[in-house]
């Protein structure tokens, strides 16, 4: 708490100390009026790096903090990409790739977070690395999901809560989150009318967007807001004609 600056965070009345790479503390702020003291984070490694997060404005009294230890210094996120495209449907998984800026230090994790709900709930999906590449899997959705996601850092394994407070680095998109949607799609070559055509073992409803990816036929009345059609396979209209 030492230091020409107002207010100051130390110990006091509801506060405790952390463990590092383990669990939070909590501060206590001068604003109180209270006499702070000093913190215990525990015993430092020289050499290695220290990454302090704190919760809350600067005019809270009390504000949960973490602090993350790391080899190296925390590594950057510099590209996402993911593998979904308008021929994605619900039987494909969708593998996220990420690239950072060097090795990453032993105790690093990296996630995808990612959620079909607008963040009512969430999953994580952890990355393997090779070098500085990593990748890691979304499950596949069922058709119509919308599925956000961001990718993330921190020393925790497979952390359930205060997900920015243990972040060391991220990739949101810019605030946007990265995000697609998962079509209807077909799971075999069959007719269009027939169930075990579709993922889904039923036909799309009328007005959806469908991905065609093996041999299809149309055979009955059919509407739909997108059809995609992969490269490859061929679909065949009522009259005979076909497209691919």
């Amino acid at each position: 708490h030492d230091g020409d600056y107002d207010p100051q965070w130390g110990s006091g009345t509801n506060s405790y100390n952390p463990t590092i790479n383990v669990s939070k503390g909590q501060v206590r702020s001068s604003a109180s009026s209270e006499t702070i003291g000093n913190m215990d984070i525990g015993s430092v490694t020289n050499g290695k790096y220290y990454t302090f997060k704190l919760n809350g404005a600067s005019d809270w009294w009390n504000r949960e903090f973490f602090v993350m230890e790391t080899t190296n210094e925390p590594r950057i996120i510099t590209d996402v990409s993911h593998s979904s495209n308008s021929l994605f449907s619900d039987g494909d998984p969708v593998t996220v790739t990420i690239t950072i800026n060097d090795t990453k230090s032993a105790e690093e994790n990296f996630y995808v977070r990612y959620t079909t709900d607008t963040w009512g709930t969430s999953s994580l999906a952890e990355c393997s690395f090779t070098g500085t590449t990593g990748t890691a899997s979304i499950p596949t959705q069922i058709a119509e999901t919308t599925v956000q996601f961001y990718v993330f850092s921190t020393t925790l394994t497979n952390p359930s809560n205060d997900f920015d407070l243990v972040t060391l680095n991220y990739d949101n998109n810019n605030g946007s989150n990265y995000e697609y949607s998962v079509n209807y799609g077909t799971t075999q070559v069959g007719n269009w009318g027939d169930n075990s055509t579709w993922n889904i073992g039923s036909v799309p409803p009328a007005g959806k967007s469908v991905a065609i990816n093996h041999n299809v036929t149309l055979n009955q009345d059919a509407t739909v807001s997108s059809l995609f059609i992969n490269t490859g396979v061929t679909f065949t209209a009522s009259d005979g004609s076909k497209a691919n």
